[in-house]
């Protein structure tokens, strides 16, 4: 497996938490894996995670010219390379003239122009469908059904979707006549839009005086510094920085909805983990978590703007039926996504790669 970042990674994300769990699931199997990732300050070189080997290889875009040293370098050992992209991919066809699947989570799209300087970021989203149409010919894995889409737009032949995994917990079933909680998790981005989940909330703190709002995340920077000002302004908002995978999980089995706010995502594994505690989502109608949240069924999904976040999550808020509809909904989605399904569906695609002769 060759990426830009594996779960170590300052800026790893629900991609790398992916990746991590089809390199388990191959390894389960009884396959050797190798992650080829970028070198990072305070990580070993090499390491096994899970059984994965994870070799650390050059910096910046000097990770594709070492990784396609050890590429060739190896080529005789090596019987399948998974080529990940996450905004760039690593142009593994010109380095190993073997077996080769493409793993991509989303397209960066308007994404590239919320992390960028303007020209750049107008640059890379031009750049971006010609970069992956290198790949449309290639057999392609990826985890929802919006960027299956958007790939098939691309004219990409064969996309096959291998859904994410999560471990169902035992919902501690919170009480609905308590003052509504909701919760805001993610890296502290632009893309995340998390500035959209505090305007949501003033307004709903403007009917409902009681209402808590709780942001957890990290991350640096001047979006960052300026999100944390605004929830330190913000009556009944709390924000928690590098909070722990037990504080996570306790916020959110205590919430009345995560609320999710992002310009797109592959999926947003962060909401079927709130889902698996009995909690539902309130998600904005764009790529990824149209797919992760089902609309009256685990969760409400809403307009991109905070106004109709706020109605929702209002909605929520006073409709206690509604609630454990959605609570009930929440459980049983997060239900039918286990590792076992993941497992199934992973190796299905790999089994059939190794089958075909090399080079294909």
């Amino acid at each position: 497996m060759v990426s830009w970042r594996d779960p170590r990674h300052p800026r790893a994300g629900g991609a790398e938490r992916y990746t991590a769990q089809l390199a388990s699931s191959l390894v389960s199997s009884g396959m050797s894996v190798t992650w080829l990732a970028p070198t990072i300050a305070g990580a070993p070189a090499t390491e096994v995670s899970d059984g994965v080997r994870i070799v650390r290889i050059g910096r910046g875009v000097g990770h594709i010219a070492a990784s396609a040293i050890y590429l060739r370098r190896h080529e005789q050992t090596i019987d399948l390379v998974i080529d990940q992209a996450n905004g760039y991919p690593m142009f593994t066809q010109f380095a190993y003239r073997g077996r080769r699947l493409f793993l991509i989570h989303q397209l960066a799209s308007e994404i590239w122009f919320q992390h960028g300087p303007w020209l750049l970021a107008g640059v890379a989203s031009f750049l971006e469908p010609w970069m992956l149409r290198l790949y449309r010919n290639t057999t392609t894995i990826t985890v929802s059904r919006s960027t299956k889409e958007d790939l098939e737009r691309l004219r990409f032949r064969d996309v096959r979707i291998v859904p994410n995994a999560v471990v169902a917990g035992v919902a501690r079933v919170r009480s609905v006549d308590g003052p509504p909680h909701f919760v805001a998790i993610g890296r502290f981005v632009p893309s995340k839009r998390l500035e959209h989940v505090l305007r949501a909330f003033e307004t709903v703190r403007s009917e409902i005086a009681e209402a808590r709002l709780t942001v957890i995340g990290g991350g640096t920077g001047p979006y960052a510094d300026a999100l944390a000002a605004s929830v330190a302004r913000t009556p009944g908002a709390r924000l928690e920085r590098g909070a722990s995978e037990e504080r996570k999980w306790d916020v959110l089995a205590d919430a009345t909805a995560l609320v999710v706010t992002s310009s797109r995502e592959g999926w947003g594994i962060v909401v079927s983990e709130a889902h698996a505690v009995g909690t539902p989502s309130v998600a904005y109608n764009v790529p990824g978590l149209r797919d992760s949240t089902r609309h009256g069924v685990n969760g409400l999904i809403c307009r991109p703007t905070a106004a109709d976040a706020a109605r929702s999550m209002l909605r929520l808020a006073r409709d206690a039926a509604l609630w454990w509809r959605l609570h009930e909904g929440a459980l049983e989605s997060a239900r039918q996504q286990t590792p076992g399904r993941q497992r199934i569906a992973a190796l299905a695609v790999v089994a059939e790669a190794l089958a075909r002769r090399r080079g294909t």
